[in-house]
């Protein structure tokens, strides 16, 4: 069997120093999970995304540990390897080798499943039993043994909640995640960077990724500063609240040319009644509204499904001459289609990044 491996996010070469924007920030866990599914599905591997799981927990009051009182939960873990009995938590690379491999532990002793966690190689990670590295300039695994050797099955069924689509049943417990992946393949194979889950401050637009990051071809991540850059820990005062960007593509050859891409689906605009559903198409325009004041993108997008016809044609009609355009995906033909052209917005500024790459 061919060695996994993944395309990796940039290209360089020795010695040379890579400027992106910060908004194409592709070193984080979303971005790596996509990049691993679509891996998987190239080698015909079976493979699912985020499915659910529901379980039994402890409540988590004082009084029901006395109490034992239980309630019934979904778990999500990033990818479950279904011909392989076993479970992969993918997770962001500034995490320390103790830390990393906390939730995999939990998700494996709760489902009786083998688990890996897996994050990009970086200067401070050893490889394990448990930890599989992904050179990010090369796209190779650094593990222990066998990744893709099939493990015990579980001790008992394990019941796994997916998603259904028009009556199709997709290998994910999410539509918004897939409508995500999808969109992800779609725009990388047009040669553009992507990236995923994007953290904006608002209403300043900072965009919280480093300033520098030094990546060897053969050593991975070997720095970056500062080393405390997401919204949880940038600056000294208060800190900022984030809006996250769905998905982000931009031009290689043109640092200004960005689309923002905001991922809906029919329940986000569908609610029991008439004046419900009215409020949520308002919410829906007036988030866009918002990303558009931030004047971090060319263009704007909403992407929904097609289904059913009538809605996104009587959506298209009123985005019509709008600066947000409309994209609509179609499954089994796996395939987006645009509606609505956007009008093309004014880039305030971009954020950009150093990457040095060496040997």
């Amino acid at each position: 069997m061919t060695k996994l491996a993944i395309t990796p996010p940039i290209s360089g070469v020795v010695g040379e120093e890579v400027a992106i924007p910060k908004i194409a920030f592709q070193f984080n866990e979303d971005y790596l999970r996509f990049a691993i599914y679509q891996a998987l599905e190239q080698m015909d591997i079976k493979a699912c995304l985020e499915p659910r799981f529901p379980i039994i927990r402890l409540g988590r009051r004082v009084i029901d540990a006395i109490t034992g009182r239980r309630y019934l939960t979904d778990i999500r873990t990033d990818l479950l390897l279904c011909d392989l009995n076993c479970i992969w938590e993918v997770e962001n690379f500034w995490r320390s080798q103790l830390d990393i491999t906390k939730h995999i532990a939990e998700y494996c002793s709760l489902l009786g499943l083998e688990g890996r966690v897996i994050t990009w190689l970086r200067e401070g990670l050893e490889p394990s039993e448990k930890i599989v590295l992904v050179n990010p300039m090369t796209g190779e695994f650094v593990s222990k043994g066998d990744i893709l050797r099939p493990s015990p099955p579980p001790p008992q069924e394990l019941l796994i909640k997916y998603v259904t689509y028009c009556d199709y049943t997709l290998p994910t417990g999410s539509l918004h995640l897939w409508l995500q992946y999808e969109l992800f393949k779609f725009l990388r194979d047009q040669g553009l960077m992507v990236s995923i889950e994007v953290p904006v401050g608002h209403p300043s637009g900072h965009v919280f990724a480093p300033d520098k990051m030094h990546i060897s071809l053969r050593r991975g991540i070997l720095s970056w500063s500062p080393e405390k850059f997401t919204q949880y820990s940038y600056g000294a005062g208060p800190i900022e609240p984030a809006v996250r960007f769905d998905v982000v593509s931009v031009r290689p050859e043109d640092a200004k040319e960005v689309d923002i891409y905001e991922v809906k689906t029919l329940s986000d605009f569908k609610g029991r009644t008439k004046r419900e559903s009215e409020k949520k198409c308002w919410n829906v325009l007036g988030q866009l509204a918002n990303y558009i004041r931030l004047g971090k993108a060319r263009r704007f997008w909403l992407i929904i499904h097609k289904e059913p016809e009538e809605f996104t044609k009587m959506l298209a009609e009123f985005l019509k001459g709008s600066k947000v355009g409309l994209m609509v995906y179609s499954y089994p033909e796996r395939t987006f289609e645009v509606l609505v052209e956007p009008k093309e917005c004014e880039v305030k500024g971009q954020e950009t990044m150093t990457i040095l790459v060496t040997d």
